[in-house]
């Protein structure tokens, strides 16, 4: 087998193909490596694509009407306007991404409505309330229920403290 030079990565390197015949050696052509000038462009977009991430977990999610969390809708609701706001989106466009995101139930709901509402994002809004906002009595036992609940791990950590 025939001693090659000293192997640099950006030279040609002749190699020993086997079944071709010895003394033909082949060039592997150079690895195409070309580090960058300076180190601010790596940083920079590293620094672009976790922006890139984080803006994309703040994408409202789908919305399918099946919650079993009373007040999830109108978090739901609120997120998405929030994030419409962000977008700086005009009524049209928050309307048409509100029409994406309704699957499942939500979809076949909003395809119940009438044309005059589903063409007024201030209607469309209103319908979506009326239709899933919790009624304010069970808000109100939700969070009394919850209250009751911390209440009570409350009495708990501190009956567990009392006893050590």
């Amino acid at each position: 087998m025939p001693v090659f030079p000293q192997y640099s990565p950006l030279l040609p390197v002749p190699v020993v193909i086997p079944g071709l015949h010895p003394g033909i050696p082949v060039q592997i052509p150079p690895l195409n490596f070309n580090p960058p000038a300076d180190n601010n462009n790596i940083v920079e977009q590293s620094l672009q694509d976790t922006d890139m991430a984080k803006e994309r977990s703040m994408n409202p999610v789908l919305f399918t009407g099946q919650a079993k969390d009373p007040g999830a809708a109108e978090e739901w609701l609120r997120h998405f306007i929030n994030y419409c706001q962000y977008r700086e989106y005009n009524d049209d466009r928050t309307k048409a991404l509100f029409k994406v995101l309704m699957v499942g139930a939500a979809g076949d709901w909003l395809e119940s409505l009438s044309a005059p509402t589903r063409d007024s994002w201030a209607l469309l809004k209103e319908a979506f309330n009326s239709r899933y906002k919790a009624p304010d009595v069970v808000n109100y036992r939700s969070a009394r229920k919850k209250t009751s609940l911390e209440n009570r791990a409350r009495t708990n950590r501190l009956t567990n403290i009392i006893r050590k």
